[in-house]
């Protein structure tokens, strides 16, 4: 058992740094027993089958444009240029938190639905007894 977490960062063009805005907001449905199992790969000839809850959460990341730039003010005596932006688009980015809890242990696959029941991890994760991973 555990927690996961998605937060958004966003880069702050004025100081050259990323901030956390915060968690972000999913759409979320679970599928209750009893399901269909599921596989996943660990290797070319071995197959794990899985069944159990299931929660798929969807997240929509739109941009209508940037906010309004606050009207520029004139530098301060010996003011040196700020660093570059964090990112070349000034685009926001998703940071995936994963953490244990005390005495337990699950793995983490990032991946996506294949056919026929499959996943396709991209991405494979154990945490174990307070583990944390950001």
């Amino acid at each position: 058992e555990g927690t996961l977490t998605i937060e958004h960062l966003s880069p702050d063009r004025s100081r050259g740094a990323i901030h956390t805005s915060g968690a972000i907001h999913t759409i979320c449905r679970r599928v209750a027993e009893p399901v269909a199992p599921m596989s996943f790969a660990l290797d070319a000839a071995t197959r794990v089958s899985f069944t159990g809850e299931r929660f798929v959460h969807a997240y929509l990341a739109h941009q209508f444009g940037d906010p309004p730039s606050p009207p520029p003010s004139p530098p301060p005596p010996n003011w040196r240029s700020p660093p570059a932006p964090c990112t070349s688009s000034g685009a926001s980015v998703l940071m995936l938190g994963a953490r244990a809890r005390q005495f337990s242990s699950f793995m983490l696959l990032l991946g996506r639905m294949g056919p026929a029941g499959t996943f396709e991890q991209k991405h494979a994760l154990i945490l174990q007894n307070k583990d944390a991973v950001d």
